[in-house]
C-alpha cells in the first residue's frame, strides 16, 4: 500500500514530464480520496486505500494524455458550486465567474428576466437563478450540452426557473419576446488560433463551442443582434469577448445601436466582458 505523500510527489514529477501543471496532482488526489486539498497534506503519512488505487490509476493515465481534469471528475467548480460537464460541452472558466457577477451587479432587484445564449452546461444562467432567484430562458443548439445543462438544473432543482431551449441562437423566440438582460459565453476564439491552443482544449472541448469566423467575431455579432431585439427598453448586454477584441466589439455594439458600451477586465487585467445598454424609448 502507497502512503498519499509518496504518490503525490510521484504523480507530480509524471505531471511535470508530461507537460501538465503540478499542482493539480493535489486536486487529483483530493478529488480520489474525497478531501480537500489542504487535507492530502495532512495525511500525507496515511496508505491509500486499496480500493481506490485502481480510480486512481486510471484518473491519472487519463490526465497524461492531457485529458482535462474536469472531463475526468465529470464535474468541475463554478462560482462555489459543483455543475457536472463531460466530452461535448465547454469546461467553464473561472474568468466567466466576472461575467455572472456583472449581472449581479446590474441587477440589484430580485427575479429579473434573462436570456443566456450559448448555455453550454448551464452554469451562467443556473448561478444567476440561485444567486438573484432570476427567471432564466438558456438556449443552445448542442444537444449534448442540453443534456448537462438539463442535469444541473434538475441538480439544482430549477426547472421552474429556468427553461431550456434548443435553437441556434435566437432564431427560436417570439419577435415580443424582451429580457432585461441578454448574457452570453459566446465562441470568441479565431481559427487561426485554434491549432496554437493547449491540448487540454483543442484536443478536447468541442471546438463548435469555442471557435466563431471573422477572427472570432462571428458569434460575437450574433449576441449583439438578438440582444437588439430582444432587450427590453434600457436592458443591459453582458458578453464575454477575447482579450483582443475590445475596439472592435465596441464598434459593433455601436453600430447595432446599442449604447453605453463598456469593457470589465478580469483578473489578469485582460479586456473580457461587454456591457451595453438598450436604447429606453424602444427595443427595435
Amino acid at each position: 500500500m502507497a502512503l498519499i505523500g509518496d504518490l503525490l510527489r510521484k504523480i507530480r514529477s509524471a505531471f511535470k514530464k508530461a507537460g501538465v501543471d503540478q499542482e493539480e496532482a493535489e486536486y487529483l488526489l483530493a478529488h480520489i480520496l474525497g478531501i480537500s486539498r489542504a487535507e492530502v497534506h495532512l495525511r500525507a503519512r496515511e496508505h491509500l486505500p486499496a480500493e481506490l488505487l485502481p480510480t486512481l490509476e486510471m484518473a491519472l493515465k487519463r490526465r497524461l494524455t492531457r485529458e482535462p481534469l474536469a472531463y475526468i471528475f465529470g464535474e468541475v467548480e463554478f462560482y462555489g458550486r459543483p455543475f457536472r460537464v463531460g466530452p461535448g460541452v465547454l469546461i467553464p472558466r473561472p474568468e466567466t465567474e466576472i461575467l455572472v457577477e456583472t449581472v449581479i451587479g446590474l441587477c440589484p432587484e430580485r427575479e429579473p428576466f434573462l436570456l443566456d445564449l450559448g448555455t453550454g452546461s448551464g452554469v451562467i444562467g443556473i448561478t444567476l437563478a440561485l444567486e438573484r432567484q432570476a427567471l432564466v430562458v438558456a438556449i443552445d443548439k448542442s444537444l449534448v450540452a442540453l443534456s448537462y445543462a438539463q442535469a444541473n438544473l434538475l441538480r439544482y432543482r430549477l426547472k421552474n426557473r429556468v427553461f431550456l431551449v434548443a435553437s441556434d441562437w435566437c432564431q427560436a423566440l417570439r419577435p415580443q419576446r424582451v429580457f432585461q438582460v441578454v448574457v452570453s459565453n459566446p465562441p470568441y476564439v479565431g481559427p487561426e488560433e485554434w491549432p496554437h491552443l493547449a491540448p487540454e482544449i483543442k484536443d478536447f472541448e468541442p471546438q463548435e463551442a469555442l471557435v466563431a469566423r471573422e477572427e472570432g467575431l462571428s458569434a460575437i455579432k450574433k449576441v449583439i443582434a438578438c440582444a437588439r431585439k430582444h432587450l427590453a427598453p434600457g436592458g443591459f448586454l453582458v458578453c464575454e469577448i477575447g482579450a483582443r477584441q475590445a475596439d472592435k466589439v465596441l464598434a459593433l455594439a455601436q453600430q447595432a445601436g446599442l449604447l453605453e458600451g463598456r469593457i470589465i477586465p478580469d483578473l489578469a487585467g485582460n479586456p473580457r466582458i461587454l456591457v451595453a445598454r438598450q436604447r429606453r424609448e424602444d427595443s427595435h
